[in-house]
C-alpha cells in the first residue's frame, strides 16, 4: 500500500511539471510571435480607413472617441438613445460648436461652427458613418459671419449655392447667472460658392436682421431682448425646394409657447445679393399636438427623397426642463408635426444641427453636437421611421 502510494504521487509530480513545461512552452511561443508581427491592432470603425479622400491624414483617435463610437454601434433595437462621437479636434483649445451643416459629396459634409467666422470645416465619414482624419478647415474669402448657426444649400434656377446664417441675437454677456444686453447684434448672412477648385468666396448680405424685424411682428415685439428674455435667437435653416423659400427655424421669440418658421422667398435667383431679393411670406406656427412645452428650434433639415422636414426641437431659454425631441414636418401651412419617438438623445448631447447626407450610397442624417461631436443616422433606421 506504502509503495503503491508513492507511485501514485510521483506520477501526480510528474503531472504537474508536465503542465507548467506546457504552460511555459506556449508562452514563449505568443511571445516570440508578437515580437515578430507586433501587436495585433482592432479591426473596424476604429482603424482609419484606406479610402480616405486625397490629403487626409490617419487619425489616431482618443479614448474618449473609441468609447463613443461603441455606444453608437449598438443597434437600434438594443438602444433608441442617439449619442455623439466625438469630433477629437480642437479649436484653439476648445470645442467645437458645430451648428449646422450641408451635404457636398457621398461621405462628405461641410460644417458652420459658432465659433469660427471666417471658414467652414470639412467632416469626411467612411462608409460605416465614422469620422476619416481630421476637420478640414475651408477658408471663406471675401465676407464672414458671426455666431454662424444655420446651413442650407440652394439649388435654383440652374444654379447652386450655399447660406450661411447668423442667430442675428442681441449681443450678450451673463453677469451673476443672468443674461444681460450688450451693445449691437450678431450679423451675417453669407451666400457661398465653391469653385471648381474647391475655394470658398462669400458675399454677405447687409441688414437681414433689420429687414426680418420689419417684415415678422414677433421678432418686432422682441428685437432689443436678448435670448433668454424670449429675444431673436434663429438656430434652424434650410432650403424649401417647394415654395423655393428659405426656411428660418426660430428658437425664440415663440408664439404662445410655439415654435415658428420664417420662410422667405428668394426672388430672382437671390441676384442682386441684397434685402431687395428677399419677399416675405407668412410665418407659420408648428403643432406637435402636446401643450405647448417651451420648445424652440434648434435643428432643421430637409430629406430630399421623403420630401419632408426634419425638426430638432429643445429648451427655448436656458434654464428650463425641456428635452431634445425629434420631429418630421410636410411643410404645410397648418404647422402639424409628427413625433419620432423612438429617438431619444443622450442627456450629453446637445443637439445644434442637422444635415442630409449620402453615406455608402445611403441616405443618412448627420446629427451635431454643439458641445464637439456628430452622430450619424441611415434613413432607414427605425428611429426616424
Amino acid at each position: 500500500m506504502r509503495k503503491s502510494s508513492m507511485r501514485a504521487g510521483w506520477r501526480k509530480a510528474s503531472s504537474i511539471r508536465s503542465a507548467v513545461i506546457a504552460t511555459a512552452v506556449v508562452a514563449l511561443t505568443s511571445s516570440a510571435s508578437a515580437s515578430v508581427n507586433g501587436p495585433r491592432l482592432p479591426e473596424g470603425p476604429g482603424t482609419a480607413s484606406t479610402n480616405a479622400a486625397p490629403g487626409t491624414q490617419k487619425e489616431v483617435q482618443t479614448k474618449e472617441q473609441k468609447k463613443s463610437e461603441k455606444k453608437s454601434a449598438k443597434s437600434p433595437g438594443s438602444s433608441t438613445e442617439i449619442t455623439a462621437i466625438p469630433f477629437g479636434d480642437k479649436n484653439n483649445g476648445r470645442v467645437y460648436n458645430a451648428s449646422g451643416g450641408v451635404e457636398i459629396a457621398e461621405g462628405r459634409v461641410l460644417i458652420c461652427d459658432n465659433k469660427t467666422s471666417d471658414a467652414l470645416l470639412e467632416l469626411r465619414l467612411d462608409p460605416s458613418g465614422v469620422k476619416v482624419g481630421p476637420l478640414v478647415r475651408r477658408p471663406l474669402a471675401g465676407a464672414t459671419v458671426e455666431d454662424a448657426e444655420g446651413m442650407t444649400r440652394v439649388e435654383l434656377d440652374g444654379h447652386s449655392f450655399f447660406i450661411v446664417s447668423s442667430s442675428f441675437n442681441r449681443h450678450n454677456d451673463t453677469v451673476g447667472g443672468k443674461m444681460v444686453a450688450l451693445e449691437g447684434s450678431a450679423d451675417g448672412f453669407l451666400r457661398v460658392d465653391e469653385a471648381a477648385d474647391g475655394s470658398l468666396t462669400a458675399q454677405n448680405m447687409p441688414g437681414v436682421r433689420e429687414w426680418l424685424v420689419a417684415h415678422y411682428p414677433d421678432l418686432k415685439a422682441v428685437a432689443e431682448a436678448v435670448p433668454d428674455d424670449g429675444g431673436i435667437n434663429i438656430e434652424g435653416l434650410t432650403w424649401d425646394p417647394n415654395r423655393g423659400a428659405i426656411l428660418f427655424g426660430v428658437r425664440t421669440p415663440l408664439r404662445s409657447g410655439r415654435p415658428l418658421v420664417l420662410p422667405v422667398r428668394l426672388k430672382n435667383g437671390g441676384n442682386p445679393w441684397t434685402v431687395d431679393s428677399l419677399e416675405a411670406l407668412p410665418a407659420i406656427v408648428l403643432d406637435d399636438g402636446q401643450p405647448p412645452a417651451g420648445r424652440g428650434i434648434r435643428a432643421l433639415a430637409y430629406a430630399p427623397k421623403r420630401h419632408l422636414f426634419v425638426l430638432g426641437l429643445g429648451k427655448a431659454i436656458s434654464g428650463t426642463d425641456a428635452t431634445f425631441a425629434l420631429y418630421t414636418w410636410d411643410g404645410g401651412e397648418d404647422g402639424k408635426l409628427r413625433l419620432r419617438p423612438h429617438a431619444t438623445f443622450n442627456r450629453k448631447l446637445k443637439l445644434e444641427g442637422m444635415a442630409h447626407a449620402i453615406v455608402h450610397g445611403k441616405d443618412a442624417l448627420v446629427i451635431l453636437d454643439d458641445a464637439g461631436g456628430y452622430a450619424v443616422i441611415p434613413a432607414d433606421d427605425p428611429r426616424l421611421q
